[in-house]
């Protein structure tokens, strides 16, 4: 219940990470469920934020490298029908490449997805967080997997194509040719 809150643990295996939690947010407080964890200022994390008033939110992956340091990667999601009330499940895998130098990150809510990739060397940490707000959070459960095997994989996103075509006909304009 407090701001800035982090529960934090250490995962044992290789870098690969698949965290899982189960949050609602009453307060609609930010929720944050973070892996790939060097230190306490250093980590990858996904971040669930509410509306202030409705019932939708958004869903983001954020990197955290020190101090005063935090950037998204990639997309911001909107999440529609985000009731603050109920329970969410949220999940975050890290996926390093061989070398390690690079990780390909996915984050979820309710099968909602983001992708990302990132060039930089995670860390074995895993944690829950809150945001900078002193209103409840509550976690319902908190798991995770470190060591890559077929059946243990990061999930295959359900990210949302959005398709759009052109027939490339256009009117005529003075001066303009077809």
């Amino acid at each position: 219940s407090s701001g800035n809150a982090v529960l934090k643990a250490v995962t044992t295996g290789l870098l690969y990470q698949q965290l899982a939690t189960r949050f609602k947010s009453p307060d609609r407080n930010t929720v944050k469920l973070l892996g790939g964890m060097a230190s306490g200022i250093q980590y990858l994390y996904a971040q669930v934020e509410f509306d202030s008033t409705g019932s939708c939110g958004w869903l983001e992956i954020r990197n955290k490298t020190g101090t005063g340091s935090d950037t998204r990667i990639g997309e911001r999601r909107r999440l529609d029908d985000l009731d603050p009330d109920q329970w969410h499940d949220l999940t975050l895998c890290v996926k390093p490449d061989d070398n390690l130098s690079d990780a390909a990150i996915y984050a979820t809510v309710n099968g909602a997805c983001l992708y990302a990739e990132l060039t930089q060397t995670p860390s074995v940490g895993a944690g829950l967080g809150t945001g900078s707000g002193s209103d409840a959070v509550y976690f319902d459960s908190f798991t995770w997997s470190d060591s890559k095997s077929p059946d243990n994989e990061c999930p295959q996103c359900d990210c949302p194509c959005e398709a759009s075509s052109d027939d490339f006909e256009r009117t005529e304009s003075a001066g303009a040719d077809d």
